[in-house]
């Protein structure tokens, strides 16, 4: 068992956990020569977990309820977003806008046994308690991870424990992400650019296979992603719990900014199997919104917040969210019984 510390939204990303710049390598052509370069060094500068651009376009994936020492805390996948500064070796380089744009530092590895607000909390450390480094993948054409948050080791007492699934799991995804953003020319799967990537069934496949036969209790989940960010954004699904060997199946789109712009949205899941006599839950829904304000309408074999699954809980069902109100599922008809209130 491994054991990091937890990564805050207040930590700051480094080479090496410490060191002030991030050395990379770009791609590169001369804007006075037009003469192209496979790759340059370039310097990347540090920046906090929670990274302003990141939040805008939805990339960061950070707790909302669950705080240590009220500090959100960096949860599985989460990415600290575009905009992150490229200093290249060569300052004529006409791609270094887009190297911006397309930035990415991203979380490697996970606790999937431990979880916050649903999702398994990230490892973002190098030099930690555990003997194996944990590091981020950062936004370059070579295979050197080198990024943590070496300050979440002083200033968070929050320890979680890595089963050594996932790191290894964490491993085979680093090296998936980095053979498919080489090959698409570093915007696979690391910046508002996204595209499939089938190399993560590996790492699926090793936490399925520690699920039967080491004990492993986190879930195993292959997630597909498509679109360009905050244009549009698609993902297919597939997991298996950890706890109840249960499926879910699940299928998402948006067209339109995350956050801040106007949006419409839709998707379904279904899930099945599983210990107990539980029976198979499905749902599909349309929806849109702006800014913080959004809302979806859904039909579901059952009433959100239950268990049931037979004919009676059937029906159509509203969720809105609203920054005044909160959110919450209701009935669809009980919406059209409060509209004349309004």
């Amino acid at each position: 068992m491994l054991e990091n510390h937890v990564s805050v939204s207040r930590d700051i990303t480094g080479f090496l956990d410490w060191v002030p710049v991030i050395p990379t390598a770009h791609q590169y052509l001369s804007g006075t020569t037009a003469i192209p370069l496979p790759m340059i060094p370039n310097i990347e500068l540090p920046a906090p977990i929670y990274w302003p651009p990141g939040i805008l376009m939805g990339q960061s994936k950070l707790t909302d309820t669950v705080f240590h020492k009220s500090w959100a805390i960096a949860l599985d996948g989460h990415n600290i977003g575009s905009m992150l500064a490229h200093i290249p070796s060569a300052m004529d380089d006409v791609l270094t806008p887009g190297h911006i744009v397309l930035s990415a530092r991203k979380s490697s590895f996970s606790a999937g046994e431990v979880k916050a607000n649903g999702k398994p909390i990230a490892a973002c450390t190098i030099i930690d308690i555990g003997v194996m480094p944990t590091p981020m993948k950062q936004c370059d054409l070579l295979p050197t991870p080198t990024t943590g948050t070496g300050i979440s080791t002083v200033m968070n007492d929050l320890i979680v424990g890595m089963h050594w699934v996932d790191y290894v799991a964490g491993v085979l995804s680093m090296l998936a992400d980095h053979v498919l953003a080489t090959l698409t020319q570093e915007v696979g799967g690391t910046g508002p650019l996204q595209m499939p990537n089938a190399l993560q069934v590996v790492p699926f496949l090793v936490r399925l296979a520690g699920q039967e036969y080491f004990g492993y209790a986190g879930d195993a989940k292959l997630e597909l992603g498509l679109g360009i960010d905050p244009a549009a954004k698609g993902k297919v699904s597939i997991s298996r719990s950890g706890e109840d060997g249960r499926l879910t199946a699940e299928g998402r789109g948006r067209l339109g900014p995350e956050h801040v712009g106007p949006r419409a949205t839709g998707g379904g899941q279904a899930s099945w199997g599983g210990t107990g006599d539980r029976p198979t839950t499905y749902e599909a829904g349309a929806g849109g919104g702006v800014g913080g304000l959004s809302g979806e309408g859904r039909y579901s074999n059952q009433r959100p917040g239950t268990s049931a699954g037979d004919e009676d809980a059937a029906g159509f069902y509203g969720h809105g969210e609203a920054p005044w109100a909160g959110q919450g599922d209701v009935p669809a008809e009980d919406v059209w019984e409060a509209m004349p209130g309004l």
